[in-house]
This record gives structure tokens, sequence and C-alpha cells, in this order.
């Protein structure tokens, strides 16, 4: 990490960016009081494509089943009153799996 102050900055403002872009982290200061920080900025992640995750999971064929009455009617609104995960144990098939909280994503706050 390197001070400099903000007259040599504007000097040497390629050579500064050059070493930030290595690694450095650059304090501009003006006196003895830091004013400004330089350092490289992290490239934004590649868009994810389609299909990325071909291979990775696998479909059971229960899928594909149809729906158990209560979970069907719960599913089209004709009540809350129902546990469709009771109904889908005691069915043989497996409970649902939660996939965790959604919290925050997309929303601001």
């Amino acid at each position: 990490m390197g001070n400099v102050t903000v007259q040599f900055a504007g000097k040497c403002l390629e050579d500064l960016i050059r070493r930030a872009h290595d690694g450095e982290e650059i304090i501009i200061v003006r006196g003895k009081t830091p004013v400004a920080r330089l350092t490289a900025l992290t490239p934004k992640p590649a868009k994810r494509s389609f299909g990325a995750y071909r291979g990775e999971f696998e479909v059971p064929g229960s899928f594909f089943d149809p729906l158990l009455e209560a979970e069907l009617e719960a599913f089209e609104g004709g009540g809350c009153d129902a546990d469709p995960r009771a109904a889908a144990t005691d069915s043989g098939r497996p409970a649902p799996v939660a996939k965790g909280s959604r919290r925050g994503r997309g929303r601001k706050r």
C-alpha cells in the first residue's frame, strides 16, 4: 500500500493506475489527511448461459406424476387448510424441499 500526495497523483496518474491494476492499493493524501483510495475494479461476472448446469441434476420420473387431490386443490386456491406436504408424505412420495429464504432478492429496502 502506498501513500501519495494529490500533486504527485496528478503528475503520475498513468503509473498509479498501472500499480493499482497490478493489485496495489494507493491512498491519495492532502497534507496528512487521506482523501481518496485508488484500487483495481473487479470484472463483472459473465452472464449465465442457458444449459450451464446440464447433466448436474436429474429429474425423477415422479416429477411428471399427476398431483394428489389435496395438492391440486391447494394449488388451485381451493383452500389453505390442507397440508399438501402431509398428503405427499402419506402417499410414499417425498415431501417438497424448501429452498431457503428469498429475502432481499430483487427488492430494495
